[in-house]
């Protein structure tokens, strides 16, 4: 992907709200309330629940992995591909949970993620656009 994709301005609109109402067919980025620092020896994955999955909230649209070595709040890219509106509202609903995966062999510090800047650019995010972007 081109990286200057990430500074289009019609790709972006920041809201930081206690609540959203998520719009059949709409898309948004959130982010979880919690920020997580997972270990070299787990994997985490980011998986719906069901009482959203059924209404048609979906919580990562193609990207579950959280890799090893990740520090930050989790990204979640939620779509409604339901046909009612869904309110979304923090510290109430849980539409997403964080399974972990047990690495047997330990990664090296050069093989988690955060090792490349340059590539790992969601390392340490305090929000869900690209470090590139954020107006820090």
């Amino acid at each position: 992907m081109d990286p200057s994709l990430w500074d289009s301005e019609d790709l972006w609109e920041t809201e930081e709200a206690d609540s959203f109402l998520l719009k059949p067919k709409q898309f948004v980025l959130a982010q979880t309330l919690e920020r997580v620092h997972i270990p070299n020896t787990l994997m985490g994955l980011v998986e719906g629940r069901s009482s959203f999955a059924r209404v048609g909230i979906s919580v990562h649209v193609t990207a579950p992995k959280i890799d090893p070595g990740f520090k930050g709040h989790i990204t979640l890219e939620m779509a409604n591909f339901g046909v009612i509106p869904v309110q979304l509202r923090a510290g109430k609903d849980m539409p997403a949970q964080l399974l972990f995966a047990l690495i047997t062999t330990a990664l090296s510090e050069s093989d988690l993620y955060g090792a490349d800047p340059a590539e790992d650019v969601f390392q340490q995010q305090t929000d869900p656009i690209p470090r590139n972007r954020r107006q820090d």
